[in-house]
């Protein structure tokens, strides 16, 4: 007669559902909102203006102060101030720049006469600043720009200097980008980079500088994002109690 075999089934474990799970879930919900704003950070940059057509246009001849008004709808972070390259001034775009140009990014005032100035950069001449889509930048420490804050982009160009700019068809501005309006000062006194009001406009766009950005997520949406992601760990772990 032969032996009869027992099996034993183990029933899998129940999830771990107790106050001292459900305090370490919880106390680990911040640093999943770290690892999602750490993780949008490295999205890929945007450039604030995409302009299409037009033509180069030579240097001036008056030192100029030359650049854009503009008001985010979402907080910004800048990584980098360019300027654009037009080559000798008229047709060979990109092939260096004739001469350092300075960059700089202003807050402005309420009554808009008056701005802080909060990041600059010299664009060294040549080609020695990386070209992305006819600007030569030059990356920054994290610049932080606030929704609903009124700022100006603006660039020197000397009289003595022979690098132009760009008359553009369209500017073409990013979307999160409100209150665009092309601005310039013209003054041969301009030695240095200075703050000109965003009410000197000009009627057609004029690009000289530019900058690189990532749009910094709302905290609702990194909190929405960080519950997902516990959620599916959570629902994981009922399905797979076994797996950490």
């Amino acid at each position: 007669m032969s032996a009869v075999r027992r099996f034993t089934i183990q029933r899998p474990a129940k999830p771990c559902t107790s106050p001292f799970s459900r305090f370490v879930m919880l106390a680990a919900l911040p640093v999943l909102v770290v690892s999602v704003l750490a993780s949008t950070a490295s999205a890929i940059t945007l450039p604030a203006f995409s302009p299409t057509g037009g033509n180069n246009s030579g240097g001036f001849t008056q030192s100029t102060i030359l650049g854009f008004a503009f008001t985010p709808t979402s907080d910004l972070s800048v990584s980098a101030l360019g300027v654009y390259d037009t080559g000798d001034g008229t047709s060979d775009s990109g092939n260096g720049l004739t001469t350092t140009m300075s960059v700089g990014v202003y807050s402005v005032s309420d009554d808009q006469f008056s701005g802080t100035l909060l990041q600059q950069v010299d664009v060294p001449a040549g080609n020695a600043a990386p070209l992305v889509d006819g600007f030569r930048y030059v990356e920054i420490s994290p610049l932080d720009l606030l929704a609903g804050q009124e700022y100006v982009i603006l660039s020197l160009y000397l009289s003595t200097g022979s690098e132009g700019f760009l008359l553009a068809d369209a500017a073409n501005p990013d979307p999160v980008l409100s209150g665009v309006q092309s601005i310039a000062g013209q003054n041969n006194a301009f030695t240095d980079l200075l703050f000109i009001s965003p009410l000197s406009t000009l009627a057609v766009p004029a690009l000289g500088p530019n900058f690189r950005f990532t749009v910094v997520p709302e905290p609702s949406s990194l909190l929405l994002m960080a519950m997902g992601v516990l959620g599916l760990r959570r629902t994981r772990h009922r399905k797979h109690p076994n797996t950490r």
